[in-house]
C-alpha cells in the first residue's frame, strides 16, 4: 500500500526542533549518535531562534560530526507563524519514515530506531509504531509519572476519545505521509495544538497504529519552567476544546 521509488533511500528521517533547550540537546543528539541500525538515516535539527547558548551547543556538534547534522538556524522564532520550526523540519525530511525528537527528550535504547524500522518494513498495513516512554524531571531522573500511553498491541479511536495516546511524541515513527502522498494531510496544516493530538487523530483515520510495549525514550515532563508545551500552557480544557471544535 506505500509502496514508491526508494532508488535514492533514506529510511529515516530524525527530525529535532529545539528552542532554549542548552541543558539538555548535547544528551537528545547523543542519544541518537548512540543508535545501532543497518538503515540509513538523516538528522535534521531547527534551532529556533533561542536565548540561550543553545545554537552554540549546535554549532560544536557541527565541528564534532562533519556531515551527520543538517542544522537550520532560525533568524526569527517561528512560534507564531504559520509553519512553526517542526514543521518545517518536517517537509524537509527526505526518508522513507520520519520521526520526532525534541530538544529535551532523549532516547534511551540503542535499537529503538532498528527496532521501529523493522516493525514498519514487515508490516505494509501499519502507518505508524510507537513505544512506551520513561518521565524524568529537570535532572533526567524518573519522576514517577506515567505517561498516557496505550498499553495494548494496537492504537485505536477508543483510546483517543479516552484520552490514552499511542505515545509520547517522541516515540512515534510514521511513513513519511508529506513526501509519498499517503494520506490527507490538511489537518496537520492547520496550526492546531496540541499538534501531537492532532497528528494521531489522522494516522488512526488512516491506518493503523502499533504499540511496542517497552520502554525506549525519556519523556522530560517540566511544567514550572522550559520551553514545551506542558510548560507554557495555561488553559488546557480550553485548549482541548477548541482542538477539538476545529478538528470536527
Amino acid at each position: 500500500m506505500w509502496k514508491g521509488d526508494f532508488m535514492e533511500e533514506i529510511m529515516l528521517s530524525i527530525y529535532v526542533p529545539t528552542y532554549n533547550h542548552e541543558k539538555y540537546i548535547a544528551q537528545a543528539l547523543d542519544s541518537i549518535l548512540m543508535q545501532k541500525t543497518k538503515y540509513t538515516y538523516e538528522i535534521l535539527v531547527g534551532e529556533d531562534a533561542s536565548t540561550d547558548g543553545t545554537r552554540e551547543i549546535l554549532k560544536e556538534y557541527e565541528r564534532k560530526y562533519p556531515g551527520k547534522f543538517k542544522m537550520y538556524y532560525r533568524k526569527k522564532n517561528m512560534h507564531k507563524q504559520k509553519i512553526r520550526n517542526a514543521m518545517d523540519l518536517i517537509r524537509r525530511c527526505r526518508g522513507k519514515y520520519i520521526i520526532a525528537l525534541e530538544g529535551d527528550d532523549f532516547w534511551i535504547d540503542e535499537n529503538k530506531i532498528e527496532e521501529q524500522i523493522d516493525f514498519l518494513e514487515s508490516h505494509q498495513e501499519y502507518i505508524a509504531v510507537a513505544h512506551n516512554c520513561v518521565v524524568v524531571d529537570q535532572e533526567s531522573i524518573p519522576n514517577g509519572e506515567e505517561y498516557p500511553e496505550c498499553k495494548e498491541n494496537d492504537y485505536t479511536i477508543k483510546h483517543y476519545i479516552s484520552g490514552i495516546l499511542p505515545g509520547q511524541l517522541t516515540t512515534v515513527m510514521r511513513r513519511n505521509y508529506y513526501r509519498y502522498n499517503i494520506m490527507d494531510t490538511s489537518i496537520l496544516d492547520r496550526g492546531l495544538m496540541p499538534g501531537d493530538r492532532v497528528l494521531y487523530l489522522a494516522l488512526i483515520l488512516n491506518g493503523k497504529v502499533h504499540c511496542i510495549q517497552k520502554k525506549m525514550s525519556a519523556y522530560r515532563h517540566v511544567v514550572n519552567s522550559g520551553f514545551s508545551y506542558s510548560a507554557t500552557v495555561t488553559n488546557e480544557f480550553k485548549d482541548i476544546e477548541k482542538l477539538n471544535r476545529e478538528m470536527i
